[in-house]
């Protein structure tokens, strides 16, 4: 069988445009929150329905192609996915939280401030507090210029998930293949672990040089300061 590219294989309905936007889900085990530009998705955003985003992740043991969906980090590529041969993981279907065109600070020109950024969860949502702010708001993004080793990351998302993450995060390690940093979730934000799999890629196979809690929000607050 011939394996189509991620291009010919997305789900994105024809002339829905791209809106900027953060998805998150609650029972996420690993995520992606650093990337670049504006975050723009596609999908059915009001009803939290974001269309896939595949790319490739080496090979399954079977030694056929295995695919990562970054929208809902899950794989592509076994037999029930190749007989639905509609360009859609077996999550596509299920609503995730959506932010749709999210507040972007740049902690680095609030810095100088009478009071530092502070973000901290609130009933579920992010409070937003410096000098010049005192707002909630669902999910937002903080410019991250020049602070990790991806030269394309210029951004990364705060979302209750992974901000709730920053209680137990004591480090953030680099993917081995993409070289995106790992964010760890739900179970795996609360016990030290060498092995991560990549929410960017879905590489299995990174190892930190010691058991962490990796997550971009702690590499974030090292190099430009905020308070979570």
């Amino acid at each position: 069988m011939t394996i189509a590219g991620p291009a010919q294989r997305q789900g994105s309905a024809a002339g829905v445009p791209a809106r900027a936007a953060i998805a998150w889900s609650a029972s996420a085990t690993v995520g992606a929150i650093a990337g670049g530009g504006a975050g723009l998705l596609t999908g059915v955003l009001g009803a939290g329905l974001v269309d896939c985003r595949l790319r490739t992740a080496g090979k399954f043991r079977n030694g056929a192609t295995r695919w990562w969906c970054v929208s809902h980090q899950a794989y592509w590529g076994v037999n029930a996915d190749l007989a639905r041969a509609d360009g859609r993981c077996r999550a596509a279907s299920t609503p995730l939280s959506i932010a749709l065109d999210p507040l972007l600070i740049d902690p680095v020109l609030l810095a100088a401030g009478a009071a530092p950024l502070r973000l901290s969860l609130q009933d579920g949502a992010i409070a937003v507090q410096s000098a010049t702010l005192d707002l909630r708001v669902p999910a937002l993004a903080l410019r991250a210029v020049g602070v990790f080793r991806h030269p394309a990351i210029d951004r990364v998302d705060v979302t209750p998930p992974a901000l709730a993450a920053m209680a137990f995060a004591d480090g953030c390690v680099d993917c081995a293949r993409c070289g995106y940093p790992h964010l760890d979730l739900g179970a795996f934000a609360v016990r030290a672990h060498r092995r991560h799999t990549c929410g960017h890629c879905g590489n299995d196979s990174t190892h930190s040089a010691s058991a962490i809690v990796s997550n971009p929000l702690f590499l974030l607050r090292e190099r430009v300061g905020f308070a979570p």
